[in-house]
This record gives structure tokens, C-alpha cells and sequence, in this order.
């Protein structure tokens, strides 16, 4: 049974960022895939690189939604979660003395 995991698994909105899918159970160098976002308004794939079966690249645009993004595997169904958000990324201050 095919898998799918991604790289990072934590995104900022409102930014265009390259994304990493990685698959075991995979032969994308075979059959190309696609990586299919659904779950989150305005998440978009460009043109997949196939670096090997089980490695590929595509640079995401994301829009200015948070929530789970749901990327789905074109070759073998396999899906895999990723959170958009802006709460992960806030700056820590600590308290002045």
C-alpha cells in the first residue's frame, strides 16, 4: 500500500513556497504524478519534478486561508495532511526586566 507524507508539514499562508512529496510504495519516475490540494480556498500546485519513485518537488502558491490542506497522490489515491497557518510562526518576545 502506497503512502504519502510532505515537506514541511507546517505552512504560512499568502506565500508561494517549493514542496517536497515523498511516497513509499511509489514509482513516480514511471507514471508522473499530480498532488491534488482540497480542504483549504486558494491552495494551488504548479508543475511537479520527479527527482525519483519516490521523491518529487512542485512549488505551491498558497492563498491568504488557514486550515488542513489534504493533498492527494494522482497515481495511487495515497493523501496526506498539511497545516496552513500563522500561528505557528509568531515571533516569542520575552518579558523585558
Amino acid at each position: 500500500m502506497a503512502t504519502l507524507d510532505v515537506s514541511p508539514t507546517k505552512v504560512r499562508p499568502s506565500r508561494v513556497q517549493t514542496i517536497t512529496f515523498i511516497g513509499a510504495g511509489t514509482t513516480w519516475t514511471g507514471s508522473a504524478p499530480t498532488f491534488t490540494p482540497s480542504g483549504v480556498a486558494g491552495v494551488s500546485a504548479g508543475s511537479v519534478t520527479v527527482v525519483s519513485d519516490t521523491v518529487a518537488t512542485a512549488p505551491v502558491t498558497y492563498g491568504a486561508a488557514v486550515g488542513l490542506v489534504t493533498w492527494t497522490d494522482s497515481t495511487t489515491s495515497a493523501t496526506k495532511k498539511q497545516l496552513v497557518s500563522t500561528l505557528l510562526f509568531a515571533k516569542w518576545t520575552p518579558p523585558r526586566r
